[in-house]
């Protein structure tokens, strides 16, 4: 289970290099530094994400990535 968990962080987390950022890559990170100052963008609690993990269906294929919504909930329960 470790070996699944540091898998889905490798794929979730990758190295955070700057210098190979692409543009998009360049303006997501300008936005991440801007304040959350509106109604609409607070930040999520830890019971919003817990609700949405437990509704997570369980027999869904996986995104393009590989990760599944059971790797989500490992990764949930261990991080949360």
């Amino acid at each position: 289970m470790e070996e699944k968990i540091e898998l889905i962080l490798e794929n979730m987390y990758p190295e955070n290099n700057s210098q190979k950022d692409t543009d998009q890559q360049k303006k997501v990170r300008l936005q991440t530094k801007q304040p959350i100052n509106t109604a609409e963008e607070k930040e999520f609690t830890q019971d919003e994400v817990r609700h949405i993990v437990e509704g997570f269906k369980d027999k869904t294929a996986p995104e393009l990535n590989g990760i599944t919504n059971q790797n989500v909930e490992i990764v949930f329960q261990a991080i949360p």
